[in-house]
């Protein structure tokens, strides 16, 4: 990744979406099961990544990030 701030921003943004302690997000967690983030927060994600850290998400890739890795590793490649 060219920031090494992208996982701790991107950490930020699904702890704040999922209302749970920084702590609790870890690369593992389902962002579903999980973190019980329904399809309007996985979408509140996207557009958050998108404005603060300038990846864009289209809904299709979107619904194939199931896990905090997922994301991490989709934002790593788009950067």
């Amino acid at each position: 990744m060219a920031d090494s701030n992208v996982p701790a921003q991107l950490l930020d943004i699904v702890a704040e979406a999922a209302d749970v302690d920084l702590s609790a997000v870890t690369p593992e967690k389902s962002l579903r099961d999980d973190l019980e983030l329904d399809s309007l927060a996985t979408v509140d994600i996207a557009t958050r990544i998108r404005d603060e850290l300038g990846v864009k998400i289209s809904d299709e890739d979107l619904a194939g990030l199931q896990t905090v890795a997922d994301l991490i590793q989709y934002v790593g490649r788009h950067s």
